[in-house]
């Protein structure tokens, strides 16, 4: 356990989890977007080989587990999707490891009324409050084109671009909930 710990392999808590989650998050999306195989295509309804609408969420969640699964199964992290938390909620995916830590995994499409909302009152708190998960959480917004993005709930102007989601999605987390969400 030391060794795949020190060797950056294997998570030694939940904090570890949600980096390593992160990094292959972001691995996946850079393929996505630069790999000759067009594997944007497995988040849109393609006809005449142009994409000609967002699929929807629970596809797009199983694509990313597809995609996330082989890079965690020599790690034994496992991952599972649609997985009950307190009062009958389904978080779309959950990493644990070995049962000792967990972490929950929020997506939605940038164009789901709930993007705005989801972080706060589905993510942390309905998931990152399981014991095993230790206040930690992954929020994922599929971004296609921003187009459907719902306004704001503080008013301001929609963002033009997904980095510009992230950062005012993570604006509204307080320092401590930016180290674990």
């Amino acid at each position: 356990d030391v060794v795949q710990t020190l060797s950056n392999r294997a998570p030694a808590n939940t904090a570890d989890l949600l980096a390593l989650a992160v990094d292959m998050l972001d691995d996946i999306a850079r393929e996505i977007r630069q790999e000759n195989d067009d594997g944007y295509r497995a988040f849109w309804n393609v006809e005449n080989k142009k994409p000609v609408s967002q699929r929807e969420e629970n596809l797009c969640r199983d694509n990313l587990l597809r995609w996330l699964r082989p890079r965690l199964d020599p790690l034994r992290v496992e991952i599972e999707n649609e997985v009950d938390y307190a009062a009958d909620k389904r978080a779309d995916l959950r990493l644990s490891y070995r049962n000792c830590f967990q972490l929950p995994i929020e997506i939605k499409r940038d164009s789901n009324a709930d993007v705005w909302a989801g972080l706060r009152k589905q993510l942390i708190a309905q998931y990152a409050i399981a014991p095993k998960a230790a206040g930690h959480g992954v929020y994922v917004v599929l971004w296609f084109d921003g187009a459907g993005l719902p306004a704001p709930m503080d008013g301001d102007r929609r963002p033009k671009s997904p980095k510009e989601l992230q950062r005012r999605l993570e604006a509204s987390l307080s320092s401590e909930e930016q180290l674990r969400i």
